[in-house]
């Protein structure tokens, strides 16, 4: 049963009193926007709504999941009687509720967590990163909360910037930690089963990223890879955030901890005149290149407000992971003193803060997505020519076709002429044949223009595609199918256009735009021909402006029905390649071979096998905006002719598919809608060029 998508919760959310089966949620009110249509927080894997309750005088976080994760319901079970026993104060109250929201007369599950509204740990260090006293305040807590998740056999496995927040106390200002999303979090009797999520890649241990590990023990390195930032930039500050900071971690990525050595941010960090930086980043690069369950606990390096020092075998280790010389230097505690880490007392899990603001609210991170098994990548395909693949059939053809056609004039010419008149046969035999060679000339020129591959002024390759008529949308008998796919309808391309063979690659974007929106980012792999991620709708338009000014061209976003057009290439069935999903890895980078340990990123693009009509990654890789508004209803009233979509909307169409999505989510007739501004690492686009005329 495919999960519904953010568009249909959308629906469900405005009507709480009708699709829930929570009796306090029924009466709640979800926070909406200028439009009144309900604001998700959206994930990898679900998207959160914040919904408030006005009999009760609660607010929760509403958490709707878009994406299968295995044993979801069986987790959340254990998770949910574990932290029951162990009352741990700094997590948040939760329930599994199912059946829970009714979309297209079925029920599908979701969270119930009470919403917390505070600061996200990055935020806080954002606006505190001068105050020195404030971030001080922090280490001791941290330390605390280690021991406590760890007497508590719990791990979090996902321990990152948005997964912690800093909760201000309304009265007296006192600071408390709060953990949220406990989708991947590990309690004593799921022991022995896999990881449903690897957490934020720049918090983990490179092993756990590798192997997937799931544990007691996966915490150890995001426990002490925090610390070590909090207390670095207590000693750099502002010039250390400003430098290091993505808006994706604190300071250190997930290529630091793959390659210390080659890492600009530790070797600056080792640097710094602070005998505690010094420590704690040494035993980070160290525990980089050791098992995660021989890290060291935070608590056993970082006590009483200081960092053990590093003995001199790890001293030499440190140097050598981190490539410095091995001459001893020295290092000072710096000078100026620190603000006062006074406070008024209170829990462990809190420590008081002065002039603290209040009013922040604090989304909650729905988190990376679930891992499967890694599957094996399908083959390279080889690149095409110049000439589309039908245009190549359709030229070999075209010369049988006309060796036929003169022996079966010849015949019949020959009946009509009789063996008599030889002159008269010859002539009229001449005459035939030319008329036929024009005609099938014709059709010739037609057909290898079916593929016709130009190339622009940045390399960009794109297919004429010529102008013809397709069902648009699929039967209601096809495995899979959603609402919005129907009815089915004839609709007709009356220009032919060009499209992009591949999708924009990042060498493209920066050679117009000359930007690098993925970079830092979540689940990237850089390079110039690798789909370019993290662009939004406007800056889809924006690229293809900049190019149209550059080229002399008009260039845009193909249109939904044009797209659909193009993707089938002629077919009627779910893929153009038939109605068999196994055979996708052949043709796209979808979920059972680029969601795996190692490669969840966009890939290059053009590695697969083409459609008919010469374009790659049709499926999969990323999704592809198009021009129109989306609507669930519009094929209901589409006009037959160049459909350009409703008039007007909240979401714009993206098609095609992810590289982290099912086979069901990359069929020719799928469609999805996305808020205009919304940028991900599974979003993309390709560009349309008017023909001439």
């Amino acid at each position: 049963m495919p999960w519904p998508q953010s568009t249909e919760y959308n629906a469900a959310i405005q009507n709480l009193c009708s699709s829930v089966s929570d009796d306090e949620l029924r009466g709640g009110e979800p926070v909406v926007n200028a439009l009144g249509i309900p604001i998700p927080f959206s994930g990898n894997f679900a998207d959160v709504y914040k919904v408030h309750c006005p009999k009760t005088g609660n607010t929760w976080a509403v958490k709707c999941f878009t994406r299968e994760s295995p044993g979801l319901k069986e987790r959340y079970r254990e998770i949910s009687a574990h932290l029951s026993r162990a009352r741990l104060p700094f997590t948040v109250d939760f329930r599994f509720v199912e059946p829970g929201i009714r979309i297209r007369g079925q029920w599908h599950p979701f969270l119930k967590m009470r919403w917390v509204e505070g600061f996200a740990l990055n935020q806080f260090v954002a606006d505190y990163v001068e105050n020195r006293g404030t971030l001080k305040l922090l280490l001791p807590m941290w330390v605390k909360l280690s021991q406590i998740l760890r007497r508590a056999e719990v791990a979090h496995c996902d321990l990152q910037h948005g997964n912690v927040l800093l909760v201000p106390a309304s009265a007296t200002g006192a600071l408390s930690l709060k953990l949220i999303d406990y989708d991947g979090m590990y309690v004593p009797t799921l022991s022995g089963r896999r990881s449903a999520e690897l957490g934020h890649p720049s918090y983990q241990h490179p092993q756990r990223l590798r192997e997937g590990l799931f544990g007691p023990e996966v915490d150890r390195f995001s426990h002490l890879a925090i610390y070590c930032a909090i207390r670095c930039l207590i000693a750099g500050g502002q010039g250390l955030w400003k430098r290091f900071n993505n808006g994706e971690n604190l300071l250190f990525r997930e290529t630091d901890h793959k390659e210390p050595g080659a890492s600009e941010v530790f070797r600056h960090l080792w640097s710094l005149p602070d005998p505690d930086v010094h420590a704690l980043v040494g035993r980070v690069a160290l525990a980089t290149r050791v098992p995660l369950d021989r890290v060291p606990l935070l608590e056993d390096v970082a006590s009483n407000g200081s960092a053990v020092p590093l003995s001199a075998e790890e001293e030499q280790t440190a140097r050598e992971i981190l490539g410095v010389a091995s001459a001893g230097t020295s290092v000072s505690v710096p000078s100026e003193p620190a603000e006062s880490d006074s406070g008024p007392e209170g829990p462990w899990w809190s420590s008081g803060t002065a002039g603290v603001k209040t009013e922040l609210p604090g989304p909650l991170d729905t988190g990376p997505p679930a891992v499967t098994p890694p599957a094996l990548s399908a083959l390279r395909a080889p690149r095409r020519g110049k000439r589309g693949p039908l245009g190549q059939s359709f030229f070999g053809s075209a010369i049988g076709l006309l060796s036929a056609a003169v022996e079966l004039i010849d015949r019949f010419l020959g009946r009509i002429a009789g063996k008599k008149n030889a002159l008269v046969h010859r002539f009229l035999r001449l005459a035939a044949v030319l008329l036929l060679a024009v005609v099938l000339a014709l059709l010739v020129s037609m057909a290898l223009r079916i593929g016709e591959i130009i190339t622009n002024s940045i390399g960009m390759k794109l297919a004429l595609i010529p102008a013809g008529e397709f069902m648009m949308g699929s039967p209601e008998s096809e495995e899979g199918r959603n609402g919005d796919e129907g009815p089915q309808h004839r609709v007709r391309i009356t220009r032919a256009f060009y499209l992009g063979t591949t999708e924009v690659t990042q060498g493209q974007w920066e050679s117009v735009m000359g930007t690098k929106p993925w970079s830092g980012k979540f689940y990237v792999k850089e390079g110039s021909d690798y789909a370019a991620t993290y662009v939004g709708w406007e800056d889809a338009v924006k690229f293809c402006r900049k190019l149209s000014a550059k080229e002399g061209k008009e260039y845009r976003l193909p249109t939904e029905a044009e797209w659909e057009y193009a993707c089938r290439a002629g077919t009627t069935t779910a893929y153009h390649f038939g109605a068999d999903a196994s055979r996708l890895g052949d043709y796209a980078w979808y979920h059972d071979n680029a969601f795996n340990v190692e490669e969840r990123y966009a890939h290059q693009v053009g590695q697969k096998r083409p459609n008919g009509w010469g374009l790659y990654d049709m499926y999969g890789n990323v999704w592809e905006w198009c021009a129109d508004w989306y609507d669930d209803e519009y094929y209901a009233n589409s006009p037959a002719d160049d459909a350009t979509g409703p008039a007007s909307g909240s979401n714009r169409v993206s098609r095609g598919g992810c590289w982290s999505f099912h086979a069901g989510n990359c069929r020719s007739s799928h469609r999805d809608g996305d808020w205009p501004d919304c940028r991900s690492s599974g979003l993309g686009f390709r560009v349309a060029l008017v023909a001439a005329e």
